[in-house]
């Protein structure tokens, strides 16, 4: 059976409704949801991570967004549990500590092709040990790649891209307390992610008090 693709998107939505493919059907359901929730800006300066154990994890383009989408996340929690969503979320945790690594889907293109920049840096990492051979292989490997059919480039465009979210999940730093997203440097500084050790501080804090004067 031959399948006819006028583009990305109809290719990525017949993927979606196979079977092995709910991590890709759930991560594209969230990006569409959080910019039905949201205004334009906001969506601009956010995107939609992952969900793992029921909380929703959102990279922020600053720390200061990323505070002030917390003061938000109940009534951005009520706004997504309304769009029916697969996965149930029960809390939100915005950081912006993952703001600037690798996007899957920032550019259509990435979808079928290894970026430049990408067989850019593996040639320097590997120019001292590839020969001859391997080079040879290597373009054998990128004429293979254009040769595929449109579904088939999607197929592995689409598990580098879940191969990716899977690892960013997988060496996100968490807050020991509260499980959220948390940067290197609020973990060296606090052991704490900044919501937790506020928290801690306004509970350990005591007020002075003073003595009336008779």
């Amino acid at each position: 059976m031959s399948f006819h693709f006028n583009s990305v998107e109809q290719i990525l939505t017949q993927l979606e409704s196979q079977p092995g493919w709910e991590k890709l059907r759930e991560h594209r359901q969230l990006l569409k949801c959080w910019e039905k929730v949201v205004n334009q800006q906001t969506a601009q300066h956010t995107r939609p991570l992952y969900i793992n154990r029921q909380i929703f994890y959102i990279a922020t383009s600053s720390a200061a967004r990323a505070q002030e989408l917390s003061f938000q996340r109940y009534t951005l929690l009520k706004r997504l549990n309304q769009q029916q969503l697969t996965a149930e979320i029960k809390d939100l945790r915005f950081s912006s500590s993952q703001w600037h690594q690798q996007n899957p889907g920032q550019d259509s293109q990435a979808l079928f092709t290894i970026s430049d920049r990408q067989k850019h840096e593996h040639a320097n990492r590997h120019q001292t040990k590839i020969s001859s051979d391997s080079l040879v292989f290597l373009k054998e490997n990128e004429k293979v790649e254009d040769q595929l059919s449109p579904q088939d480039r999607a197929k592995n465009a689409a598990q580098r891209w879940l191969r990716i979210i899977e690892q960013r999940s997988k060496a996100t730093l968490a807050c020991p307390k509260c499980n959220s997203l948390i940067s290197q440097a609020e973990l060296s500084r606090w052991n704490l992610c900044h919501h937790c050790i506020a928290q801690k501080w306004s509970k350990e804090y005591c007020p002075p008090v003073f003595l009336k004067q008779e």
